[in-house]
């Protein structure tokens, strides 16, 4: 057998007191096997035989006595045909589990990151007995109770959802005790959350071309975070290895860009004091969010379709708003974005931020067109706004009389990061230039070219 150490695996020589933190770290984490009587380099030195009762008895009351809660269900062990000691450790349900006499402090609870074993912040241990208490930060009282929902109604009839005070229990806006949650605060006027998105000359962050913060209803956040992002997508011409003539690549293909924005706003632990971010730089864009993987399983489970929701009620409302296409697919979407270039998404976990980094597969070409490239910076953003705007006047020119939605279908053929809301604001403002006009009554009225 080989023996390699890994994020799951670890090596021991001899059963030292260190084993104690190992142990620890895997039942606080997600579980893994400790291979004892074995070197770091994977010799196999194995347990003498007149020493197997000694270990038995030493690890068996290791289980019993210095451990809490107590782990005996989740640790199994026993000896090989290597004689080496294979103790297997299952992912806890009751964290942290801590060292007695220690406490529930960073000097009695570890973890595992990758393959090294740490002792665990207080934030993290914070955060393993909110999660093991079946804490729901949505369900909880929300502290501002006086709020508002003027923008969440308006996208409420954009989206032909209900809502109005009866509606309030149903979609868990209210406590038992008819008190504002914190999902409620989170849709309304008054949400305090805010994201931030970033423009940085280069590949780092020392130097900004944009700055922006989205605040308001989380609904009115997401539409106008995917909106102002899909600005700096920008495409390419280029001729490929698998395509005899030109095509055009955006920066951040297919629906990437937009499932790592929505998959943010969804997972988020916004119980947290902190930020989501969409950090864009000349050769990627890293969106980050607070809050690690929910419920206990790794990103492997969920890019193999395994679910957990930390916001279901918020995940809820974004179905129904038709702001999330398929659940629990958003990672594999993105992923499946890349399949053929040869660089690919970068998923960066940890306990206290889950981050996707999404490579801008047009970034030697912008880097050969220096300043001068096209949607550089600032100007950038004005020339995504016009280049929108020019594909729905040559729409409505092709299609006289079509309505948003109609407008918006034809357009996500070729521009699949368009939303309606985008439509929507582009419409109103050409409107407002007197470039196009409504014709007809509401319900079965369009749009026309205003002809000079």
């Amino acid at each position: 057998m080989l023996y390699e150490e890994n994020e799951s695996v670890e090596l021991k020589e001899i059963l030292i007191d260190k084993v104690k933190h190992e142990i620890s770290a895997f039942i606080n984490t997600n579980g893994g096997i400790i291979y004892v009587g074995v070197k770091d380099d994977g010799t196999v030195v194995g347990i003498p035989q007149s020493e197997k009762d000694q270990v038995d008895s030493k690890l068996s009351s290791w289980i019993r006595d210095v451990y809490y809660p107590n782990p005996n269900q989740f640790i199994k062990f026993h000896f090989n045909s290597d004689n080496v000691l294979v103790i297997e450790v299952l992912k806890g349900v009751h964290k942290p589990y801590y060292i007695i006499g220690k406490g529930p402090v960073p000097a009695g609870v570890y973890i595992r990151i990758g393959r090294s074993t740490r002792q665990a912040t207080q934030d993290e241990i914070l955060q393993m007995m909110v999660e093991s208490s079946g804490y729901s930060y949505e369900s909880d009282i929300s502290k501002i109770q006086d709020l508002h929902f003027s923008s969440f109604i308006i996208h409420c009839e954009k989206g032909n959802l209900e809502f109005s005070a009866d509606k309030y229990q149903a979609l868990n806006f209210l406590t038992i005790d008819k008190r504002f949650t914190n999902l409620a605060l989170l849709m309304s006027d008054e949400n305090p959350i805010e994201v931030k998105l970033a423009v940085y000359k280069g590949l780092t962050s020392n130097e900004f071309k944009v700055k922006k913060e989205f605040k308001g209803s989380l609904v009115s956040i997401a539409t106008q975070v995917l909106e102002y992002a899909s600005l700096f997508n920008d495409t390419s011409a280029k001729i490929v290895d698998y395509q005899p003539q030109r095509i055009e690549i955006k920066s951040f293909p297919g629906v990437s860009l937009r499932e790592a924005v929505i998959n943010a706003l969804c997972h988020t632990d916004y119980s947290r004091p902190s930020n989501i971010k969409v950090e864009f730089y000349d050769d990627r864009v890293e969106i980050s969010s607070p809050g690690g993987i929910f419920g206990g399983v790794t990103l492997d489970d969920i890019l193999h379709g395994k679910q957990t929701f930390r916001n279901p009620g918020l995940i809820n409302i974004f179905g129904k708003l038709d702001l999330i296409e398929n659940y629990g697919t958003g990672l594999r979407r993105i992923m499946d974005a890349y399949p053929r270039f040869d660089q690919s998404v970068i998923f960066d976990v940890s306990n206290s931020f889950f981050t996707v980094k999404l490579p801008n597969m047009n970034y030697h070409d912008h880097e050969a067109k220096g300043v001068n490239g096209v949607n550089d910076g600032v100007n950038g953003v004005n020339d995504g706004v016009k280049n929108f705007e020019s594909i729905i006047l040559e729409i409505i020119q092709d299609h006289p009389g079509l309505r948003v939605p109609g407008i918006l279908e034809i357009a996500k053929k070729q521009h699949q990061e368009l939303t309606i809301n985008i439509v929507e604001n582009r419409v109103a403002d050409l409107k407002k230039k007197s470039l196009i006009m409504f014709e007809g009554v509401p319900k079965t009225g369009g749009y026309f070219i205003i002809k000079k």
